[in-house]
């Protein structure tokens, strides 16, 4: 190989490991909604659905969206939406479902949603990550109700310490997460996201089946679809936790 070769694909790789750009927040207060965004997460999409009620979904590319399978239950891509952070709307081309999701126990739960065209680009995926350390600080991000969206904080959701029951029907497919400021039952449909030391935020799980308090809700953990997110969202910005370039 010709040193001239070497040197132009250790570049491309060099540019492709670095070229993408995700996870990053919008800097403005969370609460202030002048500037008529959904959140200050730009990858955060709500899923819209005529026969079920909104679910919080991330951009893992500029086409394609990661969301839970029981937010997409009975329906196709006629019935979907996707409202962006900045409350566009589009239609939905195409619908993957993991064959394996048992909407008894919650087990694979998890889906990826085919954006009919491919979104501005003032729109930022979330990151992905190969590895399956655990990331902390948390957050979790809550769906829309009546037209608010609401913010978890930092350190509100932790894992579920070692030792301790999952309740059932938790799966292997399952993160086992405590919130130990919940009052009630309520489900909060959306990404569970990781906040990294370089400032980014990184796709952990999606919200699978919440239970009352004193109990830890479950999250499908999203490492078990790496090869699947490869393939679907071949766009998808698989960053290093210790890559701070911008």
């Amino acid at each position: 190989m010709s040193l001239t070769l070497f040197a132009s694909i250790l570049a491309l790789l060099i540019n492709q490991s670095f070229a993408c750009d995700c996870g990053q927040a919008i800097d403005y207060i969370v609460m202030d909604r002048s500037k008529g965004l959904l959140t200050r997460f730009p990858w955060y999409v709500v899923i819209e659905n005529k026969s079920q009620k909104p679910c919080g979904a991330s951009l893992i590319d500029d086409q394609h969206v990661a969301v839970a399978a029981h937010c997409l239950s009975g329906s196709n891509e006629a019935s979907l939406r996707a409202r962006l952070n900045d409350n566009s709307t589009k239609s939905i081309s195409s619908v993957w479902i993991d064959e394996r999701y048992n909407n008894k126990t919650g087990a694979y739960d998890f889906a990826v949603l085919t954006l009919a065209s491919p979104v501005g680009s003032q729109f930022k995926p979330i990151c992905l990550r190969d590895s399956t350390r655990v990331p902390t600080p948390p957050i979790h991000l809550v769906s829309p109700k009546a037209d608010k969206n609401v913010e978890g904080f930092p350190y509100n959701y932790l894992y579920n310490h070692p030792g301790s029951k999952c309740p059932s029907p938790a799966t292997q497919t399952h993160l086992c997460i405590m919130n130990p400021t919940k009052v009630d039952n309520t489900c909060s449909e959306g990404p569970y996201m990781g906040y990294e030391s370089n400032a980014r935020f990184y796709l952990t799980g999606v919200t699978s089946r919440c239970f009352s308090t004193e109990m830890p809700d479950l999250f499908t953990d999203v490492s078990l679809y790496k090869k699947q997110i490869r393939e679907l969202a071949p766009k998808g910005c698989w960053k290093d936790t210790w890559d701070w370039s911008r």
